[in-house]
């Protein structure tokens, strides 16, 4: 039986935003019929390996939208990805991210959906049937202005959005065979980040000092770090030399995001900035230390109550936005929040201390340092 396509959503960001979409995809599962499906658009397989969890077989339909460095070959895979869609005749189309662009503009105006949610601009205003303004005044999270389109769409309001993925007993026996030592504590740390977010991350020199405070300060704790292939020379410097046991450290590099989702949870804590670890930790429902300087942790740190941030306190911070989406590239401010600050955050959250409320901060125009 060919199914009707009901909604497409477009999440074409990094992990990060696609977990935090979570909720959203989840709504919109439920609203769907026998005969009806969605298709979401994802940045890469990276995201739609994690997302693509058995509760979703059967109703949701991944899509790839990797961009390409050519430009002509990109326009020309986006225009017949277009085309496919416009001919799935889709009702609802949600696409809270999309930047402000005429190309953009009128690849939503190809697909043609009924009904089209997005965020406002010069040329998307245009292109949209209705416009949505993320609310940073209000301090409105990434999490809940996703939900807040859905809405718009016609779609029922979530009342506590969940960004946790569930685990499958065959995974969680995986990790707990690989993790397994008694009365150990593991600490999980994620030092990495795209090439595009590497301005986010806390620095290597820093995370090496706090991996010597941790295993100085009790035998029982052990680390376990994560990071793609690309972020190995990261991880081996951070660990390289350490004067302890190097049983007591774990290094996973790329594999299986649903197994690493899993030793996420296994851990009793995660340090990484707000970079797709971060979230993915949220996802597992671990509590995550979060060094968090340039973005703004109200409006899109990991969507945890257990998310304790740690800050350097810097006056033109946060400062991540579309003009800075690489950093001032001036100062490295995630430099001035202090190994032993991240240290104190790990003991309290380990010892069960619930994490003080996260910061509302309002964004800066700030294009320099400010101390």
């Amino acid at each position: 039986m060919i199914k009707k396509t009901k909604i497409v959503i477009l999440s074409h960001q990094g992990l990060g935003d696609s977990l935090m979409m979570v909720p959203l995809i989840r709504n919109c599962r439920e609203i769907l019929k026998e005969n009806e499906q969605m298709v979401v658009m994802m940045k890469s397989n990276i995201e739609i390996s994690i997302l693509n969890y058995e509760s979703f077989n059967g109703k949701i339909i991944f899509m790839k939208a990797e961009r390409d460095k050519k430009i002509f070959k990109y326009f020309t895979k986006f225009f017949f990805m277009a085309l496919r869609l416009r001919l799935m005749k889709p009702d609802i189309l949600i696409a809270p991210l999309l930047v402000d662009r005429l190309s953009n503009a009128l690849w939503i105006m190809l697909i043609g959906a009924e009904i089209s949610v997005g965020p406002p601009g010069k040329w998307l205003k245009w292109a949209f049937t209705a416009c949505v303004e993320w609310n940073k005044d209000f301090y409105e999270h990434e999490v809940e202005y996703f939900n807040k389109c859905g809405t718009v769409a016609g779609l029922p309001l979530i009342q506590n959005p969940d960004v946790t993925l569930p685990i499958t007993k065959e995974y969680k026996e995986k990790a707990s065979l690989i993790l397994k030592q008694e009365n150990k504590t593991w600490i999980a740390l994620g030092p990495g980040s795209g090439a595009a977010e590497a301005h986010k991350r806390w620095p290597k020199e820093h995370y090496r000092s706090l991996v010597q405070l941790l295993v100085t300060f009790s035998s029982n704790i052990n680390i376990a770090l994560f990071g793609s292939s690309h972020e190995k020379e990261l991880i081996d410097y951070i660990i390289k030399d350490i004067q302890y046991d190097h049983s007591r450290f774990k290094v996973f590099i790329d594999g299986d995001l649903k197994l690493v989702l899993a030793l996420v949870a296994q851990c009793r804590c995660m340090v990484a900035s707000t970079v797709g670890l971060g979230h993915l930790a949220a996802a597992a429902a671990t509590p995550i230390v979060v060094p968090c300087e340039p973005t703004n942790p109200c409006e899109s740190g990991p969507y945890s109550k257990h998310a304790w941030i740690v800050r350097a306190g810097f006056k033109c911070a946060p400062c991540y936005r579309q003009e800075l989406r690489f950093g001032c590239g001036k100062m490295d401010c995630m430099s001035f929040i202090t190994p032993q600050q991240v240290f104190e955050a790990v003991c309290e959250t380990i010892a069960g201390v619930m994490p003080p409320p996260v910061p509302s901060l309002k964004t800066t125009n700030a294009f320099g340092p400010s101390i």
